[in-house]
């Protein structure tokens, strides 16, 4: 196995062919042939890195050994459940209990990512593939789609009626300007930037 091999077989597993023409790559797309008979990859660390990498590879015919230090796979990706002890390294490099979680029952925490935004599609695929439970979790985001009283949808994002509102306050806002100092000079780059004015307003 060469590692130029493994390396261009995670890359486009990981980022697709979009990325790499985005940044210029040049080199070839087509995956690379099957390995020969057992060939083996040594993956540190049991993370959500290490653990596609190994299910990417593996899936190209490599034999994969993931090694992780700590006791558990997940890395920083972990949820913590009644009953769950978490440890840290202490001063001498020996594990030191911190914290032990009395959640109510069905409750739980999620100690690193707390969600997985909408345009994270690789990991929504992943999540498809393995049969991963999802549940919706309720926060107001720029990609919300605003909801009328009436309960009809329109399809207007929180980030265009947010954009839209700041570019219309800008806008009256500078057409009052009729002064011609400094102050004013500033107050109108100020408004230009926070409502994105393309114009140039004209005082006088």
């Amino acid at each position: 196995m060469t590692a130029r091999t493994a390396a261009d077989a995670l890359r486009e597993a990981m980022i697709g062919r979009g990325g790499p023409e985005a940044t210029g790559w040049s080199g070839s797309f087509e995956q690379p042939p099957a390995p020969r008979a057992g060939a083996t990859v040594a993956i540190l660390g049991a993370g959500v890195v290490g653990l596609t990498a190994a299910y990417e590879l593996s899936k190209l015919g490599y034999r994969c050994t993931v090694l992780e230090a700590a006791d558990r796979a997940g890395g920083r990706n972990r949820t913590a459940r009644n009953g769950d002890v978490l440890r840290e390294l202490g001063p001498s490099g020996e594990p030191v209990t911190t914290h032990e979680c009395s959640f109510d029952e069905g409750l739980y925490l999620n100690l690193g990512p707390g969600r997985i935004p909408h345009h994270h599609r690789r990991v929504l695929d992943y999540c498809q593939a393995f049969g991963v439970a999802l549940e919706p979790y309720i926060k107001e985001t720029t990609a919300n789609v605003i909801h009328l009283a009436d309960g009809r949808i329109v399809r207007w994002r929180n980030r265009q009626v947010a954009n839209d509102t700041r570019g219309h306050i800008a806008a009256l806002l500078a057409e009052t300007l009729v002064q011609r100092d400094a102050m004013t000079g500033e107050l109108l780059d100020l408004l230009r930037v926070f409502g994105s004015l393309e114009v140039a307003v004209q005082l006088g």
